[in-house]
């Protein structure tokens, strides 16, 4: 994890240069979106073939171990978390996300070493995050407007994100079942958790691009 989190650092300062030289004045949210949104297409790159097995696999691919693909995601996603911590002003919704999806889930991912983690995390912040925190950083460096993002980000929700995690609960439920009948509940509480609160966040996040467009639309 050493070596993600330190190709982390060597992007966000080689942006940190680049807006140096050009004269660019670059907020600490506006480097973040751009820093968020690189580390995410990484993600998806590393984590498109665990996608595609997931896929192909639904059954029991819960069984299937970490590969180096697969350790690369998880280590490139928690890097990315652990980087916003130290050098990033957290908001009181940075504090709960990092806790109960890095902490927690994170901790969880890490003793399951299932590729449902990467298949996880291509939808949770891989593909999604990596379109809409470009989009934020375009909004903010004045290229394209707030509503045209929250729009975009509304359909990625939809269509995207929170279907990915709702497939995630639904082929992680094959190993819940597989679990409860060899009595294995130590996976089984595991996965189960690990599961649902991907599912949660899928949802919970639909619902607030969608409250945030909206209010966007008929309050400002």
């Amino acid at each position: 994890m050493i070596e993600e989190f330190f190709n982390i650092f060597l992007i966000d300062a080689t942006h940190n240069l680049y807006n140096y030289i050009v004269n660019f004045k670059c907020s600490g949210t506006t480097r973040w979106f751009f820093l968020h949104s690189i580390i995410n297409f990484i993600v998806v790159y590393y984590g498109i073939n665990d996608v595609y097995k997931c896929i192909t696999n639904s059954s029991e691919c819960y069984k299937i171990t970490w590969n180096y693909n697969s350790v690369k995601v998880y280590n490139y996603a928690t890097s990315l978390h652990i980087y916003h911590c130290i050098f990033f002003t957290l908001t009181k919704d940075d504090y709960l996300h990092h806790f109960f999806m890095v902490a927690i889930c994170g901790t969880l991912c890490y003793i399951l070493k299932s590729i449902i983690s990467s298949f996880a995390l291509f939808f949770l912040t891989g593909l999604p995050g990596a379109i809409d925190y470009m989009l934020l950083y375009l909004v903010k460096t004045n290229k394209i407007n707030s509503i045209t993002e929250k729009k975009i980000y509304t359909f990625i929700s939809a269509y995207i994100r929170a279907p990915g995690c709702t497939y995630t609960l639904a082929i992680g439920m094959n190993g819940v079942f597989n679990y409860y009948n060899q009595k294995d509940y130590t996976k089984l509480l595991t996965l189960i958790i690990t599961i649902f609160l991907i599912f949660l966040n899928g949802q919970y996040y639909l619902m607030k691009s969608h409250e945030s467009y909206i209010s966007k639309i008929y309050f400002t």
